[in-house]
């Protein structure tokens, strides 16, 4: 029924007194759900107990997390992927037994803590290879997908083999729970990529298959809702996500899914708070992060900070913004999570744009040109990433720095190119700024009421503070 931590507490209760095998399997399970429901701390515990019974151990820090997942991709490579398929009942039990416990933490903190993620879950597609159980084989090929999606353009092709074999590994042995989780890792895939309408629709796959087919998956149903929702942030569909975003919130807290309910409040009540010209709703969403465990910087912190500062940006205090940043930016580079390409250019687009509010609002020139030159700078990574939003996202700051500077005309010639990337790339409302931010330095009466109306029709109340948010530094925004 997805109620996570009440089925951990039963699984709990069923360890106490069983025999050893029967409890190490029902602590697992426990801890499976108490970490796909968001309770970090209390899952962790009762998952290293049962890692330590099967010879697993959990990294520590992010650096050892990397030197394992470097070690188990290494021998991934050697061992090369090819299997053999076989019926659990010919399976080694023990075997079975550590795949399983890898595989329930690995998957549990995928979407919190990837790099400790991915570590353990390469040991369990080792395993899985080795066993050739074919529906835990499907369920590690689809994560590896996932995993290797989020890298960056290397990791895209071997992602794509991964997800084709997950898939039809699915389909022969007719496993609704493994097909499902294919769909959600093509969209987690697709997600990486900068590709919101592919990710979009395989998630619109997902539920068909997990609404009409499947019981027992609310993980995967929650994080598909929840990559869903981003996609459509970026897609520039801000009504369909305002729309489904209070039936989302509902059934998260129906269901005492602390996960669900934490991004859905930090990520998008912020993102409906300052859409509706609200920003103290967004506040309140972000408040949400105190319940949540502080044992490490996850992506719910990264969240929470890129909100913190959308907010500061959005109420034109640059210097809070960029305070903001400078005192986490040591801890988020040290969590590893800028290994996620996604998490790379959405947070150096947003340290962008934070130097351009306090270069904006700078008396100081060489103040000014030095924040100048720091949007430059992150201007340059998003375009080394080699993506279409992210090359877009690039002309806004690039923009930004013409304006700053007085070059009207390379301002001006930076939004257009910036708009047609964007357009390319799908980002509707983020193209509506650019276009928006053009024509008012161009003038262009009729071009601004387009773009405002566009961007009024996604929900944006205020237009001129939205914009100004997205394409900081610009004159006039």
């Amino acid at each position: 029924a997805g109620r996570g931590r009440e089925s951990a507490e039963a699984w709990l209760s069923a360890a106490t007194g069983a025999a050893a095998d029967e409890r190490v399997d029902c602590e697992r399970r426990a801890a499976e759900q108490l970490l796909r429901a968001g309770y970090i701390d209390e899952g962790l515990a009762v998952a290293s107990r049962v890692l330590d019974v099967v010879g697993v151990s959990l990294p520590a820090t992010p650096a050892r997390s990397l030197a394992s997942l470097l070690l188990h991709r290494a021998r991934i490579v050697a061992r090369g992927t090819s299997y053999a398929v076989r019926d659990a009942s010919r399976c080694d039990p023990a075997l079975l037994a550590r795949f399983d416990a890898c595989w329930s933490v690995a998957a549990g903190i995928s979407v919190i803590d990837p790099t400790r993620a991915a570590s353990l879950h390469s040991l369990s597609l080792l395993l899985a290879l080795d066993l050739g159980e074919p529906v835990r084989l499907s369920q590690a090929l689809s994560m590896e997908a996932g995993f290797h999606a989020m890298a960056g353009p290397r990791g895209r092709a071997h992602a794509d083999r991964m997800i084709r074999e997950a898939r039809g590994i699915a389909e022969r042995i007719d496993c609704p729970d493994a097909l499902a989780l294919a769909e959600v890792m093509t969209g987690v895939a697709a997600w990486g990529a900068g590709r919101w309408a592919l990710a979009n629709d395989a998630f619109g796959r997902a539920f068909e298959i997990i609404e009409g087919r499947c019981s027992g998956v609310a993980w995967e149903r929650s994080t598909a809702m929840i990559f869903r929702l981003d996609a459509r942030y970026y897609l520039g569909d801000w009504r369909g996500l305002l729309d489904e975003l209070p039936r989302m919130l509902d059934d998260a807290r129906e269901r005492g899914d602390r996960y669900t309910e934490t991004l859905a409040l930090i990520r998008f009540e912020c993102v409906a708070g300052l859409a509706n010209d609200d920003p103290e709703r967004a506040r309140r969403g972000l408040r949400r992060v105190a319940d949540w465990s502080h044992a490490g910087f996850h992506s719910v912190h990264l969240v929470e900070l890129h909100e913190t500062v959308e907010v500061a940006l959005y109420e034109g205090d640059g210097r809070a913004a960029w305070a903001a940043l400078r005192l986490r930016w040591i801890a988020l580079e040290r969590s590893l999570l800028l290994r996620v390409q996604a998490f790379r250019i959405q947070m150096r687009y947003l340290r962008g744009r934070a130097a351009l509010a306090v270069a904006a609002s700078a008396w100081s020139p060489p103040e000014r040109w030095w924040y100048a030159r720091v949007a430059l700078s992150e201007a340059a990574r998003c375009e080394r990433e080699s993506t279409l939003w992210g090359d877009g996202l690039a002309g806004l700051l690039r923009a930004g720095v013409a304006s700053l500077r007085g070059d009207r005309a390379g301002a001006t010639e930076a939004l257009a190119s910036s708009a047609r990337l964007l357009d390319a790339a799908d980002m509707r409302v983020h193209a509506a700024v650019a276009r928006r931010v053009r024509a008012a330095l161009e003038g262009d009466a009729e071009a601004l009421r387009e773009a405002d109306e566009a961007l009024a029709g996604q929900g944006v109340a205020n237009v001129p503070r939205m914009a100004a948010m997205l394409a900081p530094g610009t004159w006039p925004a």
